[in-house]
């Protein structure tokens, strides 16, 4: 009897462990997006190396003599992913928009966050801004390195590799990528088609941006462009005035009579500085690019 209990407990051991094993999942693997890729691109423009996001749409793969827009992002480590959903539901599964092929650009490899984005998104070297670190900043004012990269570089090779509308090419930038997006409007307008320009940080430099549309107007009656800016409503705080300044640059450009400009400024409320990119992403993408109103 002892002799047969004890093998019992010992068949009830072996059985258990083999429940765990026959329970325990075969391997973990990385979450991916389908039809997604990253590609290693080298910066001729700056020296830099980053990754490219590209997402192709859903009907890409069926229908190839079609072009379609193209949706070019900055931030692509916290952007890519979020439109990506986005788009998915937005104008794949529900065909609200039009399907879009997304590219996310990533900041520059081997480099700390702030100096990537201080160094491509700001126009001019302005080193004290107290709205981010001094290191950061030691490095700013090289946008226009960076923005050489896309016009020469990046875009030419996006428009050769896959079916683009080259007529529905859109800028989609947040914070200081805001400021980025409005620099190019102003000194590179037919870049893009459509710009999306997401709580900019038009105090940079003491308000430069405006300075740049200032010189523009100089020698030019028009501006071919559609401009959809918006802005969280609670960031008009005294420091950054953000809903301030949007409506500032928004009046200065009406002012323009720019026949060809079309311009959308929206301020969406409840929404903050970190809160409101999503918002302003999906409404953005609505404006430019609806399938139905």
């Amino acid at each position: 009897m002892f002799r047969c209990f004890r093998l019992t407990i010992a068949g009830l051991v072996v059985f258990a462990l083999s429940l765990e094993v026959l329970a325990a999942p075969e391997s973990h693997r990385p979450y991916t997006l389908d039809r997604s890729e990253v590609i290693d691109f080298h910066a001729q423009a700056n020296g830099r190396d980053y990754e490219i996001y590209v997402k192709l749409p859903e009907s890409y793969a069926n229908n190839p003599a079609k072009k379609f827009p193209l949706i070019v992002l900055t931030d692509g480590y916290y952007a890519f992913p979020l439109v990506s959903s986005i788009n998915w539901r937005m104008s794949e599964r529900n065909q609200v928009y039009e399907q879009s092929i997304i590219v996310g650009i990533s900041y520059s490899k081997g480099d700390d966050i702030n100096k990537s984005r201080s160094r491509d998104f700001t126009p001019t070297f302005s080193p004290n801004e107290k709205f981010n670190t001094k290191e950061a900043q030691a490095e700013s004012g090289q946008a226009n390195l960076y923005v050489q990269f896309i016009a020469r570089e990046l875009l030419p090779y996006l428009l050769s590799h896959y079916s683009v509308d080259s007529t529905k090419k859109i800028y989609a930038g947040h914070s200081y990528g805001g400021l980025l997006g409005a620099y190019i409007l102003f000194t590179q307008p037919n870049l893009f088609d459509y710009y999306l320009i997401g709580s900019p940080s038009l105090w940079y430099g003491n308000n430069v941006v405006f300075s740049f549309e200032t010189e523009y107007a100089k020698t030019h009656k028009d501006l071919k462009a559609k401009v959809f800016m918006a802005t969280g409503a609670e960031e008009d705080d005294p420091e950054h005035g953000m809903v301030k300044n949007m409506l500032a640059l928004d009046k200065q450009l009406q002012a323009r009579h720019y026949s060809q400009l079309q311009l959308t400024t929206h301020t969406i409320s409840d929404e903050g500085h970190l809160s409101g990119y999503p918002a302003f992403i999906t409404q953005g993408l609505l404006w430019a690019l609806p399938l139905k109103h």
